[in-house]
C-alpha cells in the first residue's frame, strides 16, 4: 500500500496541512512538540481508528473547534486506488470510502494496514494483560474477519452480563452466556493458530536486529481458562456466584494474557537492556512479516523517533531489515547520519506546519 496524499484539518496542533508523498521513503524533522509524531498518528487512525499514543478522541481535534478532518489518497498493491476521509467529533466520528461512508468498523479493520513502531512498545514488556491482549486483537482483527466478528460479539454479551449482574438481573444472564460460550471457543482458539505463525516470524526477525545473539525469544500465550471449559455453558453457571459478589465476569478470554520469554526466561527480568531493544523491534517486524503474508498487501511503516534509543548496530540492523515494497514514515529531531539522503523525502517540522526541506529539491535537480 502508498500513501500519496495526506490532508489534515485542524488536527492536534495543525490549523491545516497537505503533504504530498513522492518516493517510497519520508522523514519529518523538527525539534520535539511541533508536530511530526501527529502526522504518523494520523496515518495510523487507518489501522483501527486508534492512536497508537493511547489518546481518546477528543484530543485529536484542535483545541477551540468543533471538528477535525483527515483525508488520505493512495493506493493499494493491486494498483487500486482508495480516497478515504474521516471526520472526528468530540461525540463520535464518520468514516467515507470514496465519497461512501461507511457505518459499520468490520468494513474498514484490515484494508489499510500501518505498522508502528514507537518507543511506547516497550509496553509489551513492562504493562499489563490488557495491553497485550490489544496489541494482539488489533493485530488479529485485521487478518481474520471472523476472529474480529465472534471478538465483537464476545464483548458485547459481556458489558451486557456485566450490567446484569450490577442490575441483579441474574435471570437473563443465560442468554449472554450462550454467546460468552460460543465465541470465546473461536478466540481462544485462533489466538493459539495464530500465535505459532507469529512466532515463526518473530524468531526470524530476532536474528535479523540481533545477528550476534545465539538466544531465541518466543510468545506464550496464557488463557485464563481451559478451552474445554470455556465451551461449557455449566462453566458460566457455576461461575455466576463469585462473579455476583465482585458484579462482573471474573473469568473469560478477556482475562487472557501473553508473556514474553527469552531461553525460557520472562523478558522483563531476564534480559538485557540491549535484547528487550530487539525484542521489541522484532515484535514490530514480524506485524509486518505477517500482514504482508497473509493480506497480500506491504504495510505502511511507521517510526516514530525510534532510532535514537539504539545503538549503531542496531539502527543499522532495523533499517536494513524494514521491506523494500513498504513506505516508510519516519521522524526525529535529526535526519539519521547512516541513512543516504537522496532516498527520502525530507520535511521540516515547525509548530504545526510541514515544508520540503530545500536539499531535498537541489538533490532531485541533480539527480
Amino acid at each position: 500500500m502508498k500513501l500519496e496524499i495526506l490532508r489534515l484539518e485542524c488536527y492536534r496542533n495543525i490549523a491545516f496541512a497537505e503533504l504530498i508523498f513522492e518516493p517510497r521513503c519520508v522523514f519529518l524533522r523538527g525539534p520535539n512538540g511541533q508536530g511530526k509524531s501527529n502526522v504518523l498518528e494520523s496515518i495510523g487512525l487507518l489501522t483501527a481508528l486508534r492512536s497508537f499514543r493511547g489518546h481518546a478522541l477528543p484530543l485529536w481535534i484542535q483545541h477551540g473547534k468543533d471538528q477535525a478532518q483527515l483525508y488520505f489518497q493512495g493506493r493499494h498493491d493491486t494498483e487500486d486506488s482508495f480516497d478515504l476521509r474521516m471526520k472526528f467529533r468530540r461525540e463520535g466520528k464518520q468514516l467515507w470510502r470514496d465519497e461512501e461512508c461507511v457505518r459499520r468498523m468490520t468494513d474498514w479493520i484490515g484494508l489499510y494496514p500501518a505498522v508502528v513502531f514507537s518507543n511506547r512498545d516497550k509496553i509489551w514488556i513492562y504493562g499489563g494483560p490488557r495491553e497485550r491482549r490489544q496489541f494482539f486483537d488489533i493485530l488479529l482483527s485485521q487478518l481474520d474477519a471472523h476472529y474480529l466478528r465472534s471478538l465483537r460479539n464476545y464483548y458485547t454479551a459481556l458489558k451486557q452480563r456485566n450490567a446484569a449482574l450490577k442490575q441483579s438481573q441474574f435471570s437473563i444472564l443465560s442468554s449472554f452466556e450462550s454467546i460468552l460460550s460460543q465465541e470465546a471457543v473461536v478466540i481462544a482458539e485462533k489466538r493459539q493458530q495464530w500465535l505459532e505463525l507469529f512466532n515463526q516470524h518473530f524468531v526470524f526477525c530476532y536474528k535479523v536486529v540481533s545477528p550476534q545473539g545465539l538466544e531465541e525469544p518466543h510468545l506464550r500465550y496464557e488463557g485464563d481458562t481451559e478451552i474445554a471449559l470455556l465451551s461449557s455453558e455449566d462453566f458460566w453457571y457455576r461461575s455466576r456466584e463469585k462473579d455476583k459478589l465482585w458484579q462482573t465476569t471474573q473469568h473469560g478470554i478477556h482475562r487472557d494474557d501473553y508473556s514474553l520469554e527469552l531461553c525460557a526466561h520472562p523478558v522483563r527480568s531476564f534480559a538485557s537492556e540491549g535484547q528487550q531493544k530487539s525484542i521489541v523491534l522484532a515484535m514490530n517486524l514480524a506485524q509486518v512479516e505477517l500482514i504482508k503474508s497473509y493480506k497480500k498487501e506491504a504495510p505502511l511503516i511507521l517510526l516514530d523517533d525510534v532510532t535514537g534509543e539504539l545503538d549503531p548496530s542496531r539502527r543499522r540492523g532495523l533499517w536494513d531489515a524494514l521491506p523494500s515494497e513498504c513506505q516508510i514514515f519516519a521522524c526525529g529531531t535529526e535526519f539519521p547520519q547512516e541513512l543516504t539522503v537522496k532516498d527520502w523525502q525530507i520535511w521540516n517540522v515547525h509548530e504545526g506546519t510541514y515544508r520540503l526541506a530545500e536539499a531535498l529539491r537541489h538533490s532531485r535537480v541533480m539527480l
